[in-house]
């Protein structure tokens, strides 16, 4: 009986372990589905970068469980990126135009999406890091077409990567997210500048 009785406690202990895996995994895929929806909640059809760059910030706070966020935006074909800096509501308190010597390479493949950030963001890391918690300093690329486009900034201890580990698939499919919102903005904010540029044009030829 006391056998029984033992073998019986292990097996509970074992399924104990096992759905208490599954709801911290469920958990976080609850915590990004929530994230994921309310970017989508923040968005407007026609928004502009401007407006994208802001929700990704109000995501990306809550999200990667940090007090303060940078997200650029840097569209192809330009030297200049719009910075903003988010605290922990998810609000902006600084916004500015940083140039950009070089865009940075698209990472290549690794353990997930959350990178150290270097030498790369030296010229928006100048612009923000005051602003950001802790001493290291972490990035995910926002990707398009091959190229980086965009980027969300935020500070944090050594390990900052395995802490977020667990979470490379969520990770991944909301960065994929922010990246196809933010390109989207950019290329409708390019064609109202063809468009204007257009109809000045045309002014200018028939005067």
């Amino acid at each position: 009986y006391r056998e029984a009785l033992s073998a019986a406690n292990k097996e509970l202990g074992r399924v104990s372990g096992q759905l208490a895996a599954k709801n911290r995994r469920l958990a976080i895929r609850a915590k990004y589905f929530d994230a994921l929806s309310e970017f989508q909640a923040e968005l407007r059809p026609d928004a502009p970068p401007g407006l994208v760059v802001q929700a990704i910030g109000q995501t990306a706070v809550s999200a990667l469980e940090t007090t303060s966020v940078a997200v650029f935006s840097l569209p192809l074909g330009q030297g200049f990126a719009e910075t903003s800096v988010f605290d922990a509501s998810g609000e902006p308190f600084q916004t500015t135009l940083v140039d950009c010597p070089a865009r940075p390479a698209r990472p290549t493949a690794g353990n997930g999406p959350v990178l150290p950030a270097g030498n790369e963001l030296e010229w928006v890391l100048a612009a923000v890091s005051p602003r950001l918690q802790h001493d290291g300093r972490f990035w995910i690329c926002l990707e398009a077409e091959g190229e980086c486009i965009g980027g969300v900034v935020w500070g944090g201890q050594r390990g900052e990567a395995e802490r977020l580990g667990h979470q490379v698939q969520e990770l991944s499919a909301i960065a994929v997210g922010w990246g196809l919102a933010l390109r989207m903005a950019q290329i409708r904010d390019d064609a109202r500048t063809l468009a204007e540029q257009l109809a000045d044009a045309n002014r200018r030829l028939q005067d």
